[in-house]
């Protein structure tokens, strides 16, 4: 039998084919970068000629799937377009089946509304949220961004966060002030903090974002320890005093257990890191 001939001619769809899996390597590595990476130490890491990975980029850039961090550690970073994408899907995924019947049967045994957040770009987003049916009742907005400082879930990240990076978050930004409650002085805040590491990560929100609403936060851990989410409740304060918001945390954290089981499979801990970085790396103030 004789091969056909090879024209050296090369083929437009398998040219396409193989620039888009070299942007999904890109896409990857960035995103599983401990730091901004540059283009340069892309191309080293995946064997890529740098002009090819220098047009990618660029491409990727264009498009809003990669940004470049500024400031002393410039590179590459998640741009919006891939962040926004990404909160996208987990959101969807959360919504069918037993990860968000997990938040419901939460709220119907505490009676409150109940959210669960993951950490991307300086913030925490909600990804899925289940709501009171009480007549007075905290709604949650899922998909919408709230800051580290002033929050439950944020002070649980915050709070586990290694060292040298809660340094830099908190030495790249003023606190905003967002209720008389809001801790917006470093030395207090990272005395609350403190606080929350020795408890494993339990963090409340006492009025310091919203006045009148009281949050309880624990974390969801990954099989080898790393904070993947945190969930949270949340309360009017006409309901819950400081004192006795606690009463739900041994709930709270049996559905922590529940979403990490379900969220460990293969794996919601990949989604997110896929998605949006390791949840608890880069800081870029915002």
């Amino acid at each position: 039998m004789m091969e056909p001939e090879n024209t050296g001619e090369a083929d437009p769809q398998q040219e396409r084919i193989g620039t888009l899996a070299k942007a999904i390597e890109i896409l990857e590595t960035v995103v599983m970068s401990e730091q901004p990476i540059t283009a340069s130490a892309v191309s080293g890491q995946l064997g890529f000629a740098k002009p090819t990975t220098h047009r990618i980029v660029s491409n990727l850039r264009e498009f809003g799937l990669l940004s470049r961090e500024a400031g002393q550690n410039p590179g590459l970073v998640e741009g919006e377009r891939l962040i926004r994408l990404a909160i996208a899907v987990l959101q969807s995924s959360m919504r069918h089946g037993h990860r968000h019947a997990i938040l419901e049967d939460l709220t119907r045994v505490t009676g409150e509304s109940c959210c669960l957040g993951v950490m991307t770009g300086g913030r925490v987003v909600t990804v899925d949220a289940a709501e009171s049916s009480a007549q007075l009742a905290l709604r949650v907005q899922v998909g919408r961004p709230f800051p580290l400082h002033c929050t439950a879930l944020g002070k649980t990240y915050l709070g586990l966060m290694r060292d040298s990076l809660r340094r830099r978050y908190l030495g790249n930004r003023l606190l905003r002030r967002y209720t008389a409650n809001t801790l917006a002085d470093n030395d207090a805040l990272r005395l609350e903090l403190e606080r929350i590491r020795a408890r494993g990560g339990v963090a409340i929100d006492n009025q310091e974002f919203v006045e009148g609403a009281v949050c309880l936060s624990v974390p969801v851990f990954s099989g080898d320890g790393k904070v993947i989410a945190a969930l949270s409740l949340a309360a009017p304060e006409a309901r819950w005093s400081v004192n006795t918001i606690e009463s739900h945390l041994p709930r709270l954290k049996n559905a922590a257990s529940q979403l990490a089981e379900s969220l460990e499979a293969p794996a919601f801990d990949s989604e997110v890191n896929r998605a949006v970085g390791d949840p608890v790396r880069r800081m870029v103030p915002g």
